[in-house]
C-alpha cells in the first residue's frame, strides 16, 4: 500500500472518532473479524477492561480499535492519535502501549491493525497486508461522516 492510501486511512480513522455520534455512525464491537482477540488473548482482555471499542471493516478486510477518555465528547478541545503497529504487532497491543499517557492527558487513541499474523502467529513471517488498495474512508462515507 501506498503512503498516501496509508495516509486516507490514518485520516478517515481520525474523523471517526472526531465527529459526534461517532458510535451511531459506525457500529462498535467486542470483537474483530480477523480473530486477533482469540491469539492475542491478554492484550485483547486488557483493551476491553480499558472500555476500548472495536470497529470491524470487512469490505476492507480489517478493524481497527478506539479508546475515548471519559467525557471526550465534553472537552473543548480534542486530540487524537492515531497509530499503526509494526511487524508482528496488533491493534490491541500497541493501543496499550500509550493507553496511561493518554487518560492522563485527556486524548483519544485509535489503533488500526495493518495485516495480521499468519497461522501460528508467534512472529514468524510477515503479516498479510489489508487488501491492497483498501480504504477506511468508504465506510465513513457510506455513514454519512
Amino acid at each position: 500500500m501506498s503512503v498516501w492510501a496509508a495516509l486516507v486511512v490514518v485520516l478517515a480513522c481520525m474523523a471517526a472518532v472526531l465527529v459526534a455520534g461517532v458510535q451511531a455512525a459506525v457500529t462498535p464491537s467486542t470483537k474483530d473479524i480477523l480473530g486477533i482477540y482469540r491469539i492475542h488473548n491478554a492484550a485483547y482482555q486488557a483493551a476491553m477492561e480499558r472500555g476500548c471499542r472495536v470497529v470491524n471493516l470487512p469490505e476492507q478486510g480489517t478493524f481497527f480499535v478506539y479508546w475515548l477518555p471519559e467525557g471526550f465528547e465534553r472537552l473543548p478541545e480534542k486530540c487524537v492519535v492515531v497509530m499503526l503497529h509494526g511487524t508482528n504487532g496488533n491493534a490491541y497491543r500497541h493501543l496499550l502501549n500509550l493507553y496511561e499517557t493518554a487518560a492522563q492527558e485527556k486524548f483519544a487513541l485509535v489503533s488500526i491493525q495493518w495485516g495480521w499474523p499468519r497461522e501460528s502467529c508467534t512472529g514468524m513471517g510477515r503479516g498479510a497486508p489489508m487488501r491492497r488498495g483498501a480504504s477506511l474512508s468508504v465506510p465513513f462515507a457510506e455513514s454519512g461522516l
